[in-house]
């Protein structure tokens, strides 16, 4: 990492993409969080809430790390208002945006990922060697979400089961695994200022389509395209890789859409 900057004080830059109302999480889609781990950030409920933030809203956000290595949206989180500033930002806080780091240092992402990994299997390794309510402050204190060393200690952080707020329905849903609903296919390549519309009309003819949510940029615009299958999106992704948005642009401006599907959530997480 450069000199005087730690994971902790980077903040990724992302939209909620979407929201499960029964079991209570969100994903994020970003495309420095996803160039880093291949997937959406999941989300949990109370972090939305703590920035009043919902499904199409864009937030400024840190990530950590589970024991399963899947990565995880931390507190503070902040909204973003009209002109792209956060949303109660409290005064003299600063922080390095990860989209502006890696833009100026190609291996900016790597080394951070490098390093978000290293932190979180440490502090991982240290809860796994305290049992108990006695190491976390009691069962109330871990009701109520409180941080330890700036992680979110939400009480499905670390175990879905346990009869303590969340009872068997909880306690079956942490055997049973869980698909899911829609897959997400990650699309580059996109010229800057393209109308959604537009790249609806690329889609939308495929069987399957859900919809789409656009992250745009100075100089590109990415996607994040869902459809009801794996076997529909893969079918997307190989029929649509190289297709030119604007072919009546000049040559050196032709550049192929670049389609990849999102990694498979299919297993039960260990939060």
């Amino acid at each position: 990492m450069p000199d005087g900057v730690e994971a902790k004080d980077v903040k990724f830059l992302g939209v909620v993409q979407s929201y499960n109302q029964v079991k209570n999480f969100g994903m994020v889609a970003s495309e420095e969080a996803f160039f880093m781990w291949g997937q959406e950030i999941y989300v949990y409920k109370d972090v939305l809430a703590s920035a009043n933030a919902s499904v199409g809203d864009t937030i400024r956000f840190g990530v950590h790390v589970n024991t399963r290595g899947q990565p995880q949206v931390s507190l503070p989180v902040f909204k973003l208002d009209e002109l792209g500033q956060p949303i109660g930002l409290p005064e003299g806080t600063a922080f390095v945006c990860a989209e502006e780091a890696s833009a100026q240092n190609p291996q900016f992402l790597e080394m951070l990922k490098a390093e978000i990994e290293g932190r979180s299997y440490q502090q991982n390794q240290k809860r796994s060697r305290m049992s108990g309510d006695d190491a976390w402050g009691g069962a109330a204190k871990r009701g109520r979400g409180e941080s330890w060393n700036g992680e979110d200690l939400h009480p499905r952080a670390f175990a879905w089961g346990g009869s303590g707020g969340w009872g068997a329905a909880s306690a079956a849903a942490a055997t049973a695994s869980w698909a899911p609903q829609e897959v997400t296919i990650f699309v580059s390549g996109i010229p800057p200022g393209a109308e959604r519309r537009e790249i609806s009309h690329i889609f939308r003819q495929y069987a399957g389509f859900g919809g789409l949510r656009l992250v745009p940029r100075e100089d590109h615009t990415i996607a994040f395209v869902t459809f009801a299958t794996s076997a529909q999106a893969q079918f997307v992704c190989e029929a649509l890789t190289g297709y030119v948005f604007d072919e009546e642009a000049p040559p050196e401006q032709q550049v192929g859409l670049t389609l990849q599907l999102a990694k498979d959530r299919k297993s039960t997480p260990t939060w």
